[in-house]
């Protein structure tokens, strides 16, 4: 069985006290369990709720879903039925309670916020990981062959890669609007066998390097060259402070490991190839090389020809 071997985790605040990411995780000793990162878009959020203090619904909408969802699903480890009119109708009644002040703008919505989470339970010597996502935040396995992005990107853009410099347009997310299309949140199923990485990040810990290649290495770099899970999260929380302009939420749970020591034995291949060719990530890289192998768990990309 590949037992649980440790959690690290960032929830990192551009400004104290007013961050709009929110994260929530919970497992057993069993290994099972879950974990998910919210963010609360921003500037389709930024009006007030009366009765919260002042804070914006952004910042409303990423936690009251955490909450949510930690106490739907308890200690079941169970998505809800019917999750897209649950996490709607619980939007909608905040909203009702504590109302969003009036905006004349058509850009604001009533308590956006993206959600990304799995829950994984243990089957012999599989891991049975269900992704769940809607919106921009992601979810990722890193094992022997690096990292690979299972979740699909709810934007206007062609890939990982393009997205970073699109500026591209979120197409789905949570919401409590009433005059808006109900979304829709999606699932994949990812049965692993051997030892892995399982991750659920917002667009702040991503989006601020310039491409798939340059975050893989970020991330199997400060776990790689620390000697605890302690050390990585500081790590990955210094470089992040510095580079991302945003707030930032990341859990990653590691299965099939001893020590932390056999964690970095395992990336260390992975370390040697990246840091060989980092000279050359670039464009043609991406979709000569990567990009096939980064996609090698999205279902729906990698049907198509070519992991297009």
């Amino acid at each position: 069985m590949a037992e649980l071997s440790g959690i690290l985790y960032l929830d990192a605040e551009k400004i104290k006290n007013l961050g709009e990411d929110s994260l929530t995780y919970r497992f057993g000793t069993d290994g099972n369990g879950y974990m998910f990162v919210f963010d609360g878009c921003g500037g389709a959020g930024s009006e007030k709720h009366s009765g919260l203090d002042g804070h914006k619904s952004a910042y409303v909408a990423s936690r009251s879903c955490a909450m949510l969802l930690d106490k739907l699903c308890g200690e079941s480890f169970e998505f809800p039925d019917n999750p897209e009119k649950t996490f709607f109708s619980f939007l909608k009644k905040i909203n009702e309670v504590y109302p969003m002040e009036t905006s004349r703008s058509t850009l604001v919505d009533i308590l956006p916020t993206t959600i990304s989470g799995t829950f994984i339970r243990n089957d012999g010597d599989f891991l049975d990981i269900d992704f769940i996502w809607a919106g921009d935040s992601r979810g990722y396995i890193i094992d022997a062959d690096g990292l690979g992005q299972v979740t699909e990107d709810d934007v206007v853009s062609e890939d990982a890669y393009r997205n970073l410099f699109d500026d591209s347009v979120m197409t789905n997310r949570l919401h409590g609007n009433p005059d808006k299309k109900l979304f829709t949140i999606h699932s994949a199923k990812v049965r692993h066998n051997g030892k892995c990485i399982i991750i659920c990040a917002t667009d702040g810990c991503y989006d601020y390097f310039n491409s798939p290649m340059v975050f893989e290495f970020f991330l199997i770099t400060m776990i790689f060259t620390s000697g605890s899970f302690t050390e990585a999260e500081r790590k990955l929380l210094e470089i992040l402070n510095e580079k991302s302009g945003d707030d930032c939420s990341l859990i990653a749970v590691f299965y099939g490991f001893n020590d932390y020591q056999e964690i970095r034995d395992f990336l260390r291949e992975r370390f040697i190839a990246l840091d060989g060719d980092k000279n050359i990530f670039s464009e043609s890289y991406w979709n000569d090389s990567y990009k096939q192998n980064y996609y090698r768990f999205n279902q729906a990309r990698s049907e198509t020809s070519g992991n297009n």
